[in-house]
């Protein structure tokens, strides 16, 4: 700052009052230094945040992709026809489908993140089957659970790293067992047609002269009379006509058999089919000290020719009924399933052996001392007539179970 100093109008000197700003200058610099810091913070902040909600949104993105995938390949896998499993590197299993649920009979909860060795030993025996064989495609029979038999094919993929090691196994397990009991059926139904077919022409060829014997022998014993040994004369005579008899009603069971007679279908009650069986059974079963034991859960109809089924029905019960000692157990069973009437004839009789099993439906096949190998064949036929199934399960010396299947009409 300048000022003039005067006296009376006289200058008599000039005032000079001035400060340094070079403080002034160094705070100016100090605070255009610290507001340039502060903006690149707040740039850096600004970036930091739009950086954030950006990554935020791509990975809300791709979470939600992930999900619709993983929902996605969810659904395909459950609702795929065939069990689907995968194990990663440490042998822990990491997709076990709704398929693979019902095929071994546990939930898919109890086997995730597992190893086979810290499951059920019967379980975890099937999955190291399955994961060791040496080929991309093979066929194999599982004991699954509960001492079901499953006949499976399995089809073996691997997924591996950049590395070249191994990252996971999946396993695509279609069962056939269905489809081998199917074709079993079905070579089982033409064998017994070929048989009936040449049992119908035989039978025919022996009928004639067998008709000629019995009559014979019915002329023996009325129109003759021996000089000597009468008794034996007449025992003979009878034996005689009582095997042209028993052979002749063979012949008779060959022609049914080569020509059914045609059925008559009606709806009938399930439970009064049940109790009426039962009724004709019970007697014989409490003769032989055995416990007989019957029932039916499903209250509606089932298509079918009521002296047919019961024939075909007896016949089982009369099997178990010749297996099973006395003081052992039988029981018939009906119930529902989906759209079939099940019945099951279940025993503790001696069993089957597997052996035995290949051939139980061939007719003349028996193991009994005075059968004749129809009983089962005949079962089979009206079976078949019904548009039905039969399966059996048997271990030898724990019994048997003969497992009925009849479609259900709406």
């Amino acid at each position: 700052m300048i000022r003039r100093l005067s006296i009376e109008g006289s200058t008599i000197g000039v005032l000079r009052i001035g400060l340094s700003m070079d403080e002034l200058h160094a705070i100016e610099d100090r605070m255009t230094r610290r507001v340039a810091i502060m903006s690149i913070v707040l740039a850096v902040i600004g970036a930091m945040v739009f950086m954030a909600i950006v990554v935020n949104q791509h990975y809300r993105t791709v979470s939600q992709k992930y999900s619709q995938i993983q929902s996605f390949t969810g659904s395909i896998l459950d609702h795929m026809r065939d069990a689907v499993m995968t194990i990663n590197a440490q042998n822990q299993i990491t997709i076990f489908n709704h398929r693979a649920e019902e095929l071994f009979e546990t939930k898919a909860t109890d086997v995730l993140g597992k190893m086979s060795s810290e499951l059920s030993s019967v379980l975890g025996h099937c999955f190291s089957e399955i994961f060791s064989e040496p080929g991309p495609e093979s066929e194999l029979t599982l004991e699954c659970a509960a001492g079901h038999t499953h006949i499976v094919s399995i089809s073996l993929s691997s997924t591996h790293l950049s590395d070249g090691s191994l990252e996971s196994q999946t396993a695509v397990i279609k069962d056939l067992t269905e489809a081998r009991q199917l074709e079993r059926e079905i070579h089982r139904k033409e064998k017994l047609t070929a048989m009936g077919e040449l049992a119908s022409g035989v039978a025919h060829e022996i009928r004639n002269p067998l008709n000629a014997i019995s009559m014979i022998a019915q002329r023996y014993e009325k129109e003759f009379i021996p000089r000597s040994g009468i008794k034996e004369y007449r025992t003979l005579t009878h034996v005689l006509k009582d095997e042209s008899a028993r052979v002749n009603g063979i012949i008779q069971q060959f022609l049914t058999f080569a020509r059914p007679p045609k059925l008559k279908f009606a709806n009938v009650s399930a439970q009064r089919f049940v109790n009426h069986v039962s009724t004709l059974f019970q007697g014989q079963a409490a003769a032989r000290h055995i416990q007989f034991v019957s029932h039916c859960d499903y209250v509606g109809t089932v298509r079918l020719d009521h002296d047919a089924m019961t024939q075909a029905i007896l016949n089982l019960l009369q099997n178990a009924l010749d297996a099973t000692p006395p003081h052992g157990s039988i029981a018939l069973k009906a119930f529902r399933k989906e759209r079939s009437l099940i019945m099951e004839i279940q025993d503790t009789g001696e069993g089957i052996s597997q052996e035995q099993l290949e051939k139980i439906f061939n007719l003349y096949f028996t193991t009994k001392t005075n059968g004749n190998g129809m009983g089962l064949a005949i079962t089979q036929q009206i079976l078949s007539q019904h548009e039905g199934s039969i399966h059996v399960r048997s271990e030898v010396s724990l019994g048997s179970t003969f497992t009925i299947s009849l479609p259900l009409v709406s």
